[in-house]
């Protein structure tokens, strides 16, 4: 497949390039749309759950004692740090997020308060790929990979759920990008290759 850019900028792909190993060919390189991702429906429910619950118990508090009631404004704080990480964390970490498939890898290359990050799926090894959230031509895939993903678990009767934090989402999946059937195809045809 001729080599697709949606980021033609060179220090982009100067950055990607910091990342290839010897006689590696980029075959797509892109940048995730932040205005067309929507938070995860859990996350945010779960978020809103926790700050309500935590000003409704202040306030009940608040009747005791309002030094008692105190004792819940770290929870509060909490609640606002989930609900913001969650609606508005991914979104802002979309815009310093750069990806790449060579020939041999798909490369997830953020730029961190830390540094720069990059993880790496090696199609020889890779277990499977999946799209989701499609709309039209723009959409995510995700990298099934036991050992990348983390996050919140938690478990109803028999069954196993994952919450993927805004962290760990970024990790896994190329998040809402342009022209996604051709590079789940582009992805798929070389999984199992060397």
């Amino acid at each position: 497949m001729k080599e697709y850019q949606t980021s033609e900028r060179y220090q982009d792909m100067a950055l990607i390039r910091t990342f290839l190993h010897e006689g590696e060919e980029i075959l797509w390189t892109g940048q995730p749309y932040a205005s067309a991702y929507r938070p995860p429906f859990s996350g945010v429910l779960f978020s809103l759950f926790f700050l309500g619950f935590a000003v409704f118990w202040m306030v009940a508090a608040a009747s005791a004692s309002v030094g008692f009631s105190l004792f819940g404004l770290p929870f509060v704080a909490v609640g606002v740090f989930i609900f913001c990480s969650v609606t508005f964390g991914t979104r802002a970490q979309m815009k310093h997020t750069l990806y790449a498939v060579t020939d041999r890898r798909a490369l997830i290359i953020r730029e961190t308060r830390r540094g720069t990050d990059c993880t790496e799926y090696v199609f020889s090894r890779m277990q499977g790929v999946s799209m989701d959230r499609v709309q039209g031509n723009v959409g995510c895939i995700r990298f099934r990979d036991d050992l990348a993903y983390e996050g919140v678990n938690y478990r109803i009767g028999t069954t196993r759920h994952h919450i993927p934090t805004a962290d760990v989402e970024m990790r896994i999946a190329f998040l809402m990008i342009d022209n996604v059937h051709a590079v789940y195809r582009l992805i798929s045809e070389r999984i199992g290759q060397n």
